[in-house]
């Protein structure tokens, strides 16, 4: 730090991609910012898993389409955070629908 700099601190939020980790991204900052900046890690959520187990999509699509003949099922990426990060620990795989 140059002589007379202040420090200055900056809450930083991200997402990570599944099959990453949080400590992956705080890797990636640092390469991006190497000596501007400086990143602490102070909390993490569990990571979505890396492959989600869809066997059950084509039976959710079916009874989707049971209920909406014009219904098209699209299986989706979402890159936010639900409970399903709690309970894919327990081997519970989740599904959402939207209209």
């Amino acid at each position: 730090m140059r002589s007379g700099a202040r420090r200055r601190s900056v809450d930083l939020g991200g997402r990570v991609l599944p099959g990453m980790s949080p400590r992956d991204l705080a890797a990636e900052l640092h390469v991006f910012a190497s000596g501007l900046a400086t990143f602490e890690l102070v909390h993490e959520e569990p990571a979505a898993p890396a492959e989600p187990d869809i066997q059950l999509f084509p039976l959710l699509a079916d009874v989707a389409r049971q209920q909406d003949a014009g219904c098209v099922a699209i299986p989706t990426l979402l890159p936010g955070y639900t409970d399903a990060r709690y309970v894919s620990k327990l081997s519970i795989q989740t599904y959402g629908s939207s209209r």
